[in-house]
Parts: C-alpha cells; sequence; structure tokens
C-alpha cells in the first residue's frame, strides 16, 4: 500500500489529507497545511492522528 486519502467533515468545515504507508499524516484545513503520525488500535477500530505541532489529536472509532 502507498497511502491512501480521507476527508473528514465537522462543524461546516472540511479536513482532507493523506495517510502513506509509513502512517505519516498530511492535511489541510482553511488552508494550512499539517503533518503528523496516523496510529490505528483496538483491532484496527480506532484511529488517531497524532500532529507535529502539538495540536490536540484527532481520534475516530468505527461504530
Amino acid at each position: 500500500m502507498s497511502g491512501t486519502s480521507f476527508t473528514v467533515n465537522y462543524g461546516g468545515k472540511s479536513l482532507s489529507g493523506t495517510i502513506n504507508a509509513d502512517m505519516t499524516t498530511r492535511a489541510t484545513v482553511g488552508g494550512e497545511t499539517s503533518t503528523g503520525k496516523a496510529v490505528l488500535s483496538e483491532g484496527g477500530q480506532r484511529l488517531t492522528l497524532t500532529w507535529d505541532d502539538g495540536s490536540p489529536s484527532d481520534v475516530f472509532t468505527r461504530k
């Protein structure tokens, strides 16, 4: 796998980005780009995006 793209819509905003095979992440929201690391846990049911700039992590859970 070379990577995958994603889009998350929330509160009238849209976050789009990529997760590479080495789990590095690059995302853009409101014209601002951030980089970080993606971590899967709970048997692939939980995705945590941790940002290099120290912003709070974003956590997504599959229901």
